[in-house]
């Protein structure tokens, strides 16, 4: 860039550093699931007569899949290094589908895991509606449409 640019490397990285800074730009590192024999998954949540921002607090700190029967749970949340974890990544609010307003991204590795996961989010207060659907591939990204949009 420095070149095409034809200034120096350092104000290059400066400017960067700066922007990175300022929140303008984030950066992040983003780990393929499937590499380590995870599946992704978006599971479409309604909520009625409840906070949708309590709903989604809930969906991130109560772990759901560690919450099953011990048996299920140890079964559903041991992965291969023996460790138990949380399987919820990331929640959102959404608005323009008039049924869907909380989504919650999710890791799993079997159906099996991914059906237990459904129905105890489906034992949560307040929630009317519940679907899910797999992310296969990533086709690729458009980050540079945000830059021309700037």
């Amino acid at each position: 860039m420095a070149k095409k640019l034809r200034i120096p490397l350092s104000t290059v990285q400066r400017r960067r550093t700066a922007l990175e800074h300022s929140s303008i730009v984030r950066k992040s590192y983003e780990l393929d699931a499937k590499q380590f024999g995870w599946r992704t998954a978006d599971i479409l949540i309604t909520v009625e007569k409840g906070d949708c921002v309590e709903i989604a607090n809930r969906l991130l700190t109560e772990n759901i899949g560690i919450r099953l029967s011990s048996d299920i749970s140890k079964k559903i949340n041991k992965s291969t290094n023996g460790s138990y974890g949380p399987r919820v990544i990331e929640t959102s609010l959404r608005i323009g589908d008039p049924v869907v307003n909380v989504v919650a991204r999710i890791i799993y590795r079997t159906s099996d895991e991914l059906f237990h996961i459904i129905q105890e989010i489906k034992k949560m207060p307040n929630i009317a509606r519940v679907e899910w659907s797999e992310i296969v591939k990533i086709v690729g990204r458009n980050d540079a449409i945000v830059l021309t949009a700037i």
